[in-house]
């Protein structure tokens, strides 16, 4: 048996990713997979295939006591000072300001490995990132250490890119699907509808978690272009054919005209009789669910 986690911890732009380490997981900790996007989503992926969650703070778990079989949640509020051995993979969707956040990047450092969409590399090694990967819609990358391995595959979503008035759509945007020997997850990015939802769902079935923006869609003529609403991402869920629905990219900053509480309620009606499929974290929240692997 095996944990299979996601945690999400979220400040600002400016953050640190590590780890919670527990006694019966970090023997076998394999990498970080850190994807930057408001209300971001941290996971780790272990050698042994099952992923196990990140923060994000200037600190970690205070206790390193085992993560509990079964499923449920639980919200961290003891901490201490981090780890200086911790290594991550930054999974980058495109280049706006608010998922590209030049200081946060930095504050990564140089040892950690970017992947990142078409166009996007010369950025990083302009900053002396050097460990940058570009991949093109439906191109993968795979990651291997201590006898495991997990395949990224930028897949494309509907949006657009630029961080000034001069390089509009001069790099791609896209989602990434991460795998591991024994989980499948789909990280959307930011997007439109339809994008590829059913190809994604086609090509990956069997998605153990969909990662999907819930939030900044309003008003409705200037955003649904490039921002799906509730309404559309359980749309999405359908054609992607996942098992379970991670809303993410809502309350933590005010990008449009709609509430910011507004997005999960309107998600949990628009779910009606399947709302037992949504995880809905809190910041500091770590959801748990075990798996046969």
């Amino acid at each position: 048996m095996h944990s299979v986690l996601i945690a999400l911890r979220c400040t600002d732009l400016r953050y640190q990713v590590e780890p919670i380490s527990t006694r019966r997981l970090l023997a076998s900790m394999f990498m970080n997979v850190v994807i930057p996007t408001a209300r971001p989503v941290a996971l780790s992926i272990t050698a042994n295939g099952s992923i196990v969650p990140c923060r994000w703070s200037s600190s970690r778990l205070a206790s390193s006591a085992d993560i509990p079989s079964g499923e449920g949640t639980v919200v961290y509020h003891s901490f201490h000072s981090s780890p200086s051995w911790v290594a991550s993979i930054d999974l980058v969707s495109h280049n706006h300001r608010d998922h590209l956040d030049e200081w946060s990047v930095k504050s990564l450092g140089s040892e950690t490995q970017y992947i990142v969409p078409l166009g996007l590399a010369g950025w990083f090694r302009k900053r002396g990132l050097v460990r940058v990967q570009e991949l093109d819609w439906w191109q993968d990358h795979t990651l291997r250490a201590r006898g495991g391995s997990v395949r990224f595959t930028l897949v494309p979503a509907q949006h657009w890119s630029g961080r000034g008035l001069g390089d509009h759509n001069q790099s791609l945007w896209g989602g990434f699907v991460i795998e591991s020997p024994t989980t499948r997850f789909y990280f959307s990015g930011d997007t439109g509808y339809p994008a590829a939802f059913a190809e994604i769902g086609k090509r990956f079935p069997d998605i153990d978690y969909a990662l999907l923006p819930i939030g900044a869609y309003a008003p409705r003529w200037f955003m649904s272009p490039q921002h799906i609403d509730p309404a559309q991402a359980v749309i999405a869920f359908g054609e992607l054919g996942a098992r379970k629905f991670v809303p993410m990219h809502w309350g933590t900053f005010q990008l449009s005209d709609e509430p910011m509480n507004e997005p999960p309620r309107l998600l949990r009606e628009a779910m009606a009789t399947e709302t037992s499929r949504i995880i809905e974290l809190a910041i500091g929240e770590t959801h748990w669910s075990t798996q046969k692997g």
